[in-house]
C-alpha cells in the first residue's frame, strides 16, 4: 500500500533534512536541498545567486561558531510543482540563540522532491543588538564566493 504524504509534511521533512545538514556542517546535503537555480535572500544582505554561493554562506555561518538551526513553517500551500511555505527560524551557537526571525520560501518539485527556489528570510534581532556570528553578520567574503 502506498501511503500519500501531504506537501505540509514534505516540505517539513525537507527542513529536518535541512537541521541535520547544517548541524553535520555538510555542505554538500545543504546544495542537494536546492533547486537547479536558487536565490537566497539573507537579512540584511544582497541576493545569494546560485547553489555554490548559498552554501559558501552557509559555510562561513558555521565557521563564525553558529552549530544548530530550528525551523518550523506555519503554513503551506501548493500549486502543480511550486509551493511556498512561511514560518519561524532560530539559529543556535553553544551560547544560545543568535539569530531568530520569519522566513518565507519558495519550492519547486525537481525529480519528485521539493527543492529549495527561493528563500526570504528576516530577523526579528535589530541589527545593532545582533551577535556577531548571526548569520545575518557572517556573510562570506568576496574571496569566499569567488565574486
Amino acid at each position: 500500500m502506498i501511503q500519500a504524504t501531504s506537501v505540509f509534511e514534505e516540505i517539513e521533512a525537507a527542513h529536518r533534512a535541512f537541521e541535520r545538514a547544517f548541524e553535520r556542517r555538510d555542505m554538500g546535503a545543504l546544495a542537494d536541498l536546492y533547486s537547479a537555480d536558487p536565490r537566497a535572500f539573507p537579512s540584511h544582505h544582497e541576493v545569494l545567486a546560485g547553489t555554490p554561493t548559498i552554501t559558501a554562506f552557509w559555510r562561513a555561518v558555521t565557521a563564525r561558531g553558529v552549530t544548530s538551526c530550528s525551523i518550523r513553517a506555519t503554513e503551506v500551500a501548493s500549486s502543480g510543482d511550486t509551493a511556498y511555505d512561511v514560518g519561524r527560524y532560530t539559529m543556535l551557537c553553544d551560547d544560545g540563540v543568535v539569530d531568530r526571525g520569519t522566513f518565507l520560501n519558495v519550492w519547486k518539485r525537481e525529480r519528485g522532491r521539493w527543492k529549495l527556489h527561493r528563500e526570504f528570510w528576516n530577523s526579528s534581532l535589530p541589527e545593532d543588538r545582533a551577535d556577531p556570528g548571526a548569520p545575518h553578520r557572517s556573510a562570506p567574503t568576496h574571496e569566499a564566493t569567488g565574486r
